[in-house]
């Protein structure tokens, strides 16, 4: 299991940098073209002028190095965060306690894309709660979820969980 959590890992820091390599290097070569190069301002900017810097051959400007740079960068996090997902998983599956929570509220906000106008998702977050039989201690857990969960308010949803750190779990959702 951990093999193809790995693999996803890969694949979505992989996507990231590609989908960021070209969206900051387009950018930061317009931008770096449009405000050093020409030495022009954003609001006096010809919408023809861009379509002809986008087309120079050979264009490899400062603008263009940081914004591919700043692409490998968000790869690079988007797999160190996949891989550190990946791990923890694996990690409470073989070592940790599998409980029965509560969930106690499901909330959900919706999230604009600022980058991709009209591209805006929902994020679910689902609140669990546990009470310890042994101790009487009540613990509490969440977790964002992309798209609609599957359990409701009321039901229960197993929580994997470090038997010596409460604070370190996973919602099986």
């Amino acid at each position: 299991m951990l093999l193809i959590r790995l693999i996803g890992a890969v694949i979505a820091g992989a996507f990231a940098t590609v989908v960021g390599v070209l969206v900051c290097g387009i950018i930061g070569t317009v931008l770096y073209e449009v405000l050093f190069a020409h030495g022009t301002s954003l609001s006096s900017i010809d919408p023809s002028d861009l379509s002809t810097v986008l087309q120079t051959p050979g264009l490899a400007s400062a603008g263009t190095l940081i914004g591919v740079g700043c692409g490998i960068l968000i790869g690079l996090i988007v797999f160190i965060q996949s891989v550190s997902y990946a791990f923890k998983r694996d990690r409470l599956s073989k070592g940790g306690m599998r409980i029965s929570a509560l969930v106690s509220a499901i909330k959900h906000r919706y999230v604009n894309n600022v980058n991709s106008p009209g591209n805006s998702y929902t994020v679910y977050t689902v609140h669990a709660e546990w009470l310890d039989p042994r101790t009487g201690s009540r613990y509490r857990f969440k977790q964002d979820k992309n798209s609609r969960p599957v359990v409701r308010e009321g039901e229960y949803v197993t929580v994997q969980v470090n038997p010596r750190n409460y604070n370190d779990y996973h919602l099986e959702l």
